[in-house]
């Protein structure tokens, strides 16, 4: 009878031991294995966000030197834009080749044709014709021309140069210039129509 009883008490001891494994081993895959595979999941994006945050130091360093040159590209846009404006703005290019001492001449006359479309860069720009009458010396001529080219901010193409009047080999002898040029804009001009227009700039007054 002592004998049947220790047998079956160290059987139930077995059995609960393997139920106890059984336990420990379903536990390990429902719980504790999701958990680490969790755990490893946050442990990578970690290390990516990590190796993303240096990547942005690096660039960041990178970018600094740029941002103390922001003075000089600013001036750089706004030349630009000055040169290539959206609007054409005839009136304001036309006052600015008029002086009140003609150092460049009297401008006598402006004559402005229908714009013409361009491609430029992959870009949609607009030239318009213009042709200028200029009166004076030789010295003032030149300095309208070097005014077109290197003062002013418009961008301008001269395609042709005409002297004209010119009667002695004296610098200060009058004469006259024809320029035709093309002015460039990035808009259609709408004031312009399709047909050439003109327009005669007054003669500002002789000083003593």
């Amino acid at each position: 009878m002592g004998m049947g009883t220790g047998h079956a008490d160290r059987l139930w001891m077995i059995g609960g031991a393997v139920a106890a494994v059984v336990l420990i081993a379903v536990g390990w895959f429902f719980l504790i294995s999701p958990q680490h595979a969790r755990t490893a999941g946050f442990t990578g994006q970690t290390d990516d966000a990590r190796t993303k945050l240096v990547t942005l130091q690096q660039r960041l360093t990178q970018l600094q030197p740029q941002n103390q040159d922001l003075p000089e590209y600013q001036a750089k846009l706004r030349s630009d834009q000055a040169a290539l404006p959206k609007a054409a703005d005839l009136a304001d290019f036309l006052r600015s080749l008029q002086t009140g001492d003609t150092a460049r001449g009297v401008l006598t006359g402006m004559t402005v044709g229908g714009p013409i479309e361009r491609a430029a860069a992959g870009a949609k720009v607009y030239a318009l014709p213009v042709t200028l009458t200029v009166e004076g010396t030789t010295t003032q001529l030149d300095a309208m021309l070097d005014y077109l080219q290197q003062v002013q901010p418009r961008a301008v193409l001269i395609t042709n140069v005409q002297f004209e009047g010119k009667k002695t080999a004296f610098l200060d002898d009058p004469s006259k210039v024809t320029v035709t040029l093309q002015v460039f804009v990035t808009s259609p001009p709408g004031a312009t129509g399709p047909g050439p227009t003109s327009a005669t700039a007054p003669v500002p007054a002789k000083t003593n």
